[in-house]
């Protein structure tokens, strides 16, 4: 049962934005943890982009059922960039959350997070997550990202998951997803962290992410040739900022794991 417009009107309307490519395993866990979460005042927008599997016959019976639920479909594959800029388009919400297709989130993580970005008048936030394998049965780890964050701080290291941002639509779409990169993510805080902006974390681990181990980030060595290509050929830090951000990421997110 979805709740009134006048029991909700009161509230900001978040939009969740979740990307789904051939996701038949794993995207009705993570369309329930939207649907079950605490606040209701949410639209969900999932994009298929170009699914061979049953991920559109799967989105669909949530959607005549729930009017929040809403289906976009790319006609050929566009990649994940793409696929989340469709997204950003379309969200009509005061935030915008982000859910990969095979990730979930705890029943209180946009109330909680809601309420933090309101109290701490911040523009993007994060909150801590649960590393679970691809089953989703074991934790591997939990991660906790620091308090705050600035851009110097994710040349270091990029502590916000992904399935775990929020950010406030006008800040949002100021930057887009670049297609044909391997840090798409990434890329994306950076802009938006630009001019001085900084990222607030609520701690409180409030999202499951799998670790799948055929994904591209389960690639070391080319995750750390692109990152040193942001920080030198995007960025354009010079050699002597570059070189401290670079070995600081590489012990601490390839070495440690």
């Amino acid at each position: 049962m979805t709740p009134s417009t006048t029991a909700v009107s009161s509230r900001p309307l978040c939009s969740v934005i979740t990307a789904a490519y051939n996701s038949a395993s794993t995207i009705e866990k993570t369309i329930h943890s939207v649907i079950n979460q605490t606040e209701t005042n949410w639209e969900l927008i999932v994009i298929d982009d170009g699914s061979t599997d049953e991920t559109v016959s799967l989105i669909e019976k949530y959607t005549k059922d729930d009017p929040r639920i809403h289906l976009l479909m790319n006609k050929v594959n566009r990649g994940v960039a793409e696929t989340r800029n469709r997204g950003l388009e379309e969200a009509r919400g005061s935030y915008i959350a982000f859910l990969d297709s095979d990730d979930w989130w705890e029943p209180e993580k946009l109330q909680k997070q809601i309420a933090f970005m309101r109290e701490n008048c911040c523009h993007i936030s994060c909150t801590g997550y649960h590393r679970v394998d691809y089953t989703g049965e074991s934790i591997l780890s939990t991660i906790t990202p620091p308090s705050c964050m600035s851009l110097k701080d994710l040349y270091k290291k990029n502590d916000i998951g992904f399935s775990t941002a929020m950010v406030e639509n006008s800040l949002a779409k100021t930057a887009r997803f670049q297609t044909g990169e391997l840090l798409e993510d990434f890329l994306y805080w950076l802009d938006l962290l630009k001019n001085g902006q900084e990222a607030l974390s609520l701690a409180e681990p409030l999202a499951f992410y799998r670790s799948a181990p055929s994904s591209r980030s389960s690639n070391k060595i080319k995750m750390a040739a692109a990152r040193w290509r942001v920080l030198r050929q995007r960025e354009r830090l010079p050699i002597h900022r570059a070189v401290p951000y670079f070995l600081y990421y590489a012990y601490t997110s390839v070495f440690r794991r």
